[in-house]
């Protein structure tokens, strides 16, 4: 590979005696990649991260991910996404606040956008920050190129195998830290479902796809699943998340084709239906049951990141009674109900879909003895402790390494909010370009872009 990149700048800083080449090394350039980059620029840190010395790593193109694919409307209003450039004083990422794609935003500001309106908007500031980057002589960008492996340096640091999609060669990149915001896949291992539903779906594992094969319209469509579900008029959704009522409200809508609005829906539930309330005196007028474990002390909302929104939350509150509205939707308490009733749910249903998450995509991961590093996976996403620092299954934390982004998110704490309750990883843009971004600046500016030594257990 030439050690040139397209914007004139160095793209290559290869390990060496003492040395390491970057301050952060960002690995996925999606919405968790750049998002760091809008929070720095909002609190007028930007040129202190810039200088750390920075190299992105993106397989594609710095932009959206996978969020303009889906055919769901964002679980945020359009000002969220919108919040973080509005924030920005000027400077080289100022004008996206105004940008085309930013206007049409607006006109969605107190309402759920398409995600397809979204995508175009999240491409645009992935274009503004990679730009940044290859403007900085300290910094660059390499896209067509993957990222395999990751190995910590003995004395600190990280050394990053950087593999590009052309015939070129591979490079080996040195950091201080890396950022590691590569997406997710579908998490759809029956093993790791709850017993005894892992050995009920084994049987009709042919006609069990995951949310995503509906909710991504660049997948191909699923003729058969809509067919089966036309001539047997059940399907049964395993899971209660917005992924799962977004598949719900798709179908009972018949956006996806065929004739499904009269199928009935089950809905193996495996906690509590949430829903999301600006306030407890708005959830208390509808009569719906919380705690104040369930109130994010910051703002006073009510399951501020475990309630649903948008119209998933409509046909949630429709299911639960709230509106008087019909629902297609039975919720069927799964922890609550005997291994016979869901077999025959099972048996009746014309096809099963999996709102089971994801799990972060990672490369492999070694520590400073060339040992394997296996990452720590509980409540719906690998673990990180309150900095997003990677924590392994033995229970060493690895600052080497920050990890954001759907299927690892933070917990909530004092610095990001939400409700003492929410035990999941939270996740989205408006965190990847606020809260999120702040904790990770913070954490890299104190450390001067040192190397990080990894943190054994007590």
């Amino acid at each position: 590979m030439s050690d040139e990149n397209p914007g004139g700048r160095r793209a290559d800083r290869t390990a060496g005696p003492g040395s390491v080449g970057y301050g952060l090394a960002v690995c996925g350039a999606g919405p968790a990649g750049t998002g760091p980059f809008v929070a720095a620029a909002r609190d007028g840190r930007l040129d202190e991260l810039l200088d750390l010395g920075v190299v992105m790593i993106e397989r594609r193109t710095p932009g959206s991910g996978g969020i303009g694919h889906y055919r769901i409307h964002a679980n945020s209003l359009g000002n969220a996404f919108l919040e973080g450039v509005d924030g920005i004083a000027g400077g080289p990422l100022g004008w996206l606040a105004e940008c085309p794609e930013a206007r049409q935003l607006r006109a969605y500001a107190h309402q759920h956008p398409p995600l397809s309106l979204v995508g175009p908007f999240l491409d645009r500031v992935g274009e503004a920050v990679a730009g940044v980057l290859r403007a900085h002589p300290r910094c660059t960008v390499l896209t067509g190129t993957a990222v395999e492996e990751i190995d910590c340096l003995p004395g600190g640091g990280v050394a990053i195998r950087a593999v590009p999609e052309s015939s070129e060669p591979v490079q080996t990149v040195t950091a201080a830290r890396a950022l590691i915001a590569m997406g997710a896949d579908p998490d759809d291992e029956l093993r790791r479902l709850d017993q005894p539903l892992d050995t009920l779906l084994g049987p009709i594992r042919d006609r069990t796809v995951h949310a995503d094969h509906l909710i991504d319209h660049t997948r191909r469509p699923l003729t058969w699943l809509l067919r089966r579900i036309e001539q047997t008029g059940r399907l049964v959704i395993v899971g209660s998340s917005h992924s799962a009522w977004s598949v719900a409200h798709m179908l009972y809508r018949n956006e996806l084709g065929g004739d499904t609005r009269g199928a009935d829906i089950c809905m193996l539930a495996r906690s509590d239906i949430r829903l999301l309330y600006g306030s407890a005196g708005e959830a208390r007028s509808e009569a719906y049951p919380f705690a104040d474990s369930d109130i994010c002390p910051l703002s006073g909302r009510v399951n501020r990141y475990g309630g649903l929104r948008g119209p998933a939350r409509d046909l949630a509150r429709a299911t639960l009674g709230l509106t008087g509205e019909p629902s297609p939707v039975r919720i069927v308490p799964l922890r609550q109900t005997s291994a016979d009733t869901l077999r025959e749910e099972l048996h009746r249903a014309g096809a099963v879909v999996l709102a089971t998450g994801h799990r972060a995509r990672l490369p492999r991961l070694r520590n400073p003895h060339a040992q394997d590093i296996v990452p720590l996976h509980a409540n719906g996403g690998t673990v990180v402790n309150d900095l997003g620092h990677l924590v392994a299954i033995d229970g060493t934390t690895y600052p080497q390494f920050t990890l954001y982004g759907l299927g690892a998110g933070l917990r909530p704490s004092a610095a990001i909010g939400g409700e003492p309750s929410f035990h999941r990883r939270a996740t989205g843009v408006w965190l990847y370009q606020n809260h999120f971004g702040s904790v990770l600046t913070r954490d890299l500016l104190s450390t001067g872009g040192r190397r990080a030594v990894c943190e054994l257990p007590a």
